[in-house]
Order: structure tokens, then sequence, then C-alpha cells
């Protein structure tokens, strides 16, 4: 469907009754906007899997729920989360990291703008420092603390 375009340059996109396949999407790395008709409901899995700048996205609730839903689990047995592992995450909003990471690179987090919800341990609170972030889960505590910004901390 965009054989003819330069996809790393569409920021864009807004699709007719067209049906969706697999390959329409790769290379978009720079979409940052999809409007797709209510009358599509089903799209091949991974077909946006790297659209990471993709944020506003109009279409049926269905297939936003299957296809957008903005998180990334840490698998158990990765230790480290490296710059590379989020550069230009842009649309990523939850964050599960196992108990298992230990270190986490300073900036790796910093391209990921809505970035609001992460799990991770305690050590690793430091790297937690978004403006974004409403929630954090810190994993080992008994009483599954959730932190919540407040107020006055989100003015800051």
């Amino acid at each position: 469907m965009l054989n003819y375009f330069n996809r790393e340059k569409l920021k864009s996109i807004i699709l007719d009754e067209y049906p969706i396949s697999r390959r329409d999407f790769e290379g978009c790395i720079n979409l940052e906007s999809l409007v797709i008709p209510e009358s599509i409901d089903a799209v091949p899995a991974d077909t946006f899997a790297g659209c990471k700048k993709l944020i506003n996205i109009k279409c049926n609730p269905k297939l936003k729920e299957v296809h957008f839903k903005r998180e990334e689990t840490i698998p158990y047995w990765c230790t480290t989360i490296t710059k590379s592992r989020f550069k230009n995450y842009e649309n990523l909003e939850y964050l599960w990291a196992s108990e298992k990471i230990n270190y986490i690179e300073p900036g790796a987090l910093d391209s990921c703008k809505i970035l609001r919800y992460m799990k991770l341990s305690p050590h690793l609170l430091k790297y937690s420092n978004r403006k974004n972030l409403e929630v954090i889960i810190i994993q080992k505590d008994p009483q599954r603390l959730f932190l919540r910004r407040t107020s006055k901390a989100a003015k800051n």
C-alpha cells in the first residue's frame, strides 16, 4: 500500500476503506498519527510493531485494544535496560520490569514521552524520575505499594 512513499518520512496517515496487510507499515518509524476506518476491525499481528512514535490513533475500539497497548514487559532473563532498547519509543505508556533488572542506563527512558506506569525494584527508583509518571509499582514490597504523584509534585 505504501510502496511508493518514503516510509521513514511519513508522520500521519489517514486510511480509506482499504484492507491492511502485515507489511504495510514496515519502516514507518516516524509515524505519529493514524486514522483507520471504524469498519476495519482486524489486522495481522505485529502490523504496527515498528511504529514506535505512534501516539495519536483513531480506529475501531476493538482494534485499538489489540494492537495499540503501548506497553513493554522486560523479559525475566534480562538484567539491564540500555539506551538502545527504548530509543525513539515515544508511545510507551506502561513498562513492566522484572525484579532481575539491576541497572538502567542513564537516559534509557528519555524517548518515552508518555510513560505513565512503571513496575520496578526499589533500587531502581532513581530512574523513575519521569515527568509523566502517575503510578510506580515497587516490587518485593509486602503491601504492593502504589505511589501516586500529587498535584503539588506535578507542578515542580
